[in-house]
């Protein structure tokens, strides 16, 4: 369909009232007769001007900087007549004008997402979610202040540069919070809050496009430590005058024997203990994080931390008299040092408290390992191909300490073995140069070459020490190039084969049953 519409640009100047010898341009846009009139803020004296062209006269430099301004404007306009086409907006000279002016649309901005996403999301996530939340809102408004000088910014200015910036202000910018900088995950934490609200800005349509999309989040891997038993044991036998430090001390203990947060536990309700098929007391509770329901057994010691509250006033419905979480946290750092051995001596610099003991075994004597190895193999005798068709050991070394770890041992050695029983060769020439001292000439079996194993432990324990074990070591990789090479002459027995050398090779086969007086297609 051809547009009717006739589009005019003119670019003209008027007087300024309290200065007669200075103009001000405008650009007049006219669609169908209608016009819309766009102050461009330039300003020129009257003699400068032609009337006729729209433009300064000369070639000046003020001059051939302005006139190229007026022709980006009305460049512009028209590109913008273009884009409304395209659009199959209602052209008019109001409509051009707002487009070029950026205000026929709404322009939301970032401080307008953050407040939406937080009311939204308020009832969904969880407070100390909220909380995180509120905390980058806070980062962002100093970041603006301190880089723009700006309280908020449109959404259309959000960029890979302003997250890079924002990034680097949370790194290295001034301390944010207690006297600390941001560390790496704290600020990549921030920065995940930032990149889901502007995903919510995308679904919005208030966003053409995800300005994080080239960026990728990197966060540091941590090694989360744990107590041991003797630490766990120090802080159970660490007595607190203070009652609030032995409700937390107790709160503490009671989520190492449960494995449940702080929330989990302060929310933990009297009938939410349920008596088990098993007899005995279980706990069924909901964590608070992820609500996935959650069925634990009562050990017995956080089963003597309840019994301790439980008729008192302070619990009611709970399980325990749960402090908030800023007085538990306070507390915890107290008892942490209080229950470090010679935390409030002095020690040389450098010198950590605690105890260490290192002590070492050495068994009175020397114990023997006991194995037995069988194997089936059919063998091609036309092309000396050997498959193993089934490989068992049965393997006793005493008293397991890990049968996990013993069973790939033992199956390790067996591989190791059948390594030389079928392909491992050392090859060297007349001068005694080794000719496969790669990988390129030397062959180690891989997993496709592994035939089914079944590995059987007897456990007999040894008389000869206290822990009743044997030797295990690689002792499976012993027995398989015998094992095997008895078990291809019994498979070639018609052809009264021997052989006396490992590994088996192909050739080898083909070329003693060719020598053989037999004639037989086969051997199994």
């Amino acid at each position: 369909m051809r547009n009717s519409n006739t589009l005019k640009v003119l670019l003209f100047t008027r007087d300024i009232s309290n200065n007669p010898q200075k103009l001000t341009i405008y650009a007049r846009i006219t669609v169908n007769g209608k016009r819309a009139e766009i102050s461009l803020k330039r300003y020129v004296s009257v003699n400068e001007w032609d009337e006729n062209k729209g433009r300064l006269h000369g070639l000046t430099h003020k001059a051939r900087l302005l006139n190229s301004y007026l022709d980006e404007v009305y460049a512009a306009i028209m590109d913008t007549h273009k884009v409304l086409l395209r659009e199959e907006k209602v052209i008019t000279a109001q409509a051009i004008k707002a487009r070029y002016l950026g205000q026929d649309e709404q322009h939301n901005t970032l401080l307008e997402l953050i407040e939406y996403h937080n009311k939204t999301q308020k009832s969904v996530l969880r407070p100390g979610t909220m909380k995180n939340y509120y905390g980058t809102k806070k980062y962002l408004l100093r970041f603006l202040e301190s880089n723009y000088k700006l309280p908020d910014i449109r959404l259309k200015q959000l960029n890979y540069k302003f997250i890079t910036d924002f990034e680097h202000y949370l790194l290295n910018g001034p301390e944010l919070q207690k006297g600390k900088k941001c560390t790496n995950n704290g600020a990549m934490k921030h920065l995940e809050r930032l990149m889901k609200m502007v995903k919510l800005g995308v679904k919005l349509e208030w966003l053409d496009k995800d300005p994080f999309i080239n960026y990728k989040l990197r966060f540091h891997k941590t090694e989360r430590s744990y107590l041991t038993e003797r630490e766990l044991r120090l802080i159970e036998e660490t007595d607190f005058t203070g009652a609030g430090y032995e409700k937390v001390k107790d709160t503490f203990l009671f989520s190492c024997y449960t494995g449940l947060s702080y929330i989990d536990v302060r929310e933990l309700e009297k009938n939410q203990l349920v008596l088990g098929i098993d007899g005995n007391q279980w706990i069924y509770t909901k964590r608070e994080k992820t609500s996935e329901s959650v069925k634990l057994p009562l050990l017995p010691k956080a089963k003597e931390i309840i019994e301790k509250y439980w008729d008192s006033p302070e619990t009611d419905t709970k399980i325990l008299p749960v402090l908030s979480n800023q007085k538990t946290n306070k507390y915890l750092k107290e008892i942490a040092k209080a229950a470090q051995p010679g935390w409030n001596h002095q020690r040389p610099e450098g010198v950590q408290a605690g105890l260490e003991e290192t002590s070492y075994y050495e068994p009175p004597t020397v114990t023997w390992a006991y194995a037995a190895n069988a194997a089936i193999v059919e063998v091609d005798v036309t092309t000396g191909e050997i498959h193993i068709e089934r490989y068992v050991e049965v393997h006793d070394a005493g008293n397991l300490i890990n049968p996990a770890i013993a069973d790939g041992q033992v199956k390790g050695g067996l591989v190791q073995g059948l390594g030389g029983a079928l392909m491992e060769e050392l090859c060297y020439d007349e001068h005694g140069q080794l000719m496969t001292g790669s990988f390129m000439d030397y062959l180690m079996p891989t997993a496709s070459d592994v035939p089914p194993i079944k590995v059987i432990h007897l456990e007999t324990p040894s008389t000869r020490n206290v822990f009743g074990f044997k030797g295990l070591g690689e002792g499976g990789a012993i027995a398989p190039p015998v094992v095997i090479a008895n078990a291809v002459c019994d498979a070639l027995k018609p052809f009264k084969i021997e052989l006396n050398n490992t590994p088996v090779r192909c050739q080898d086969i083909v070329r003693l049953v060719d020598n053989s007086s037999i004639n037989t297609n086969s051997g199994s």
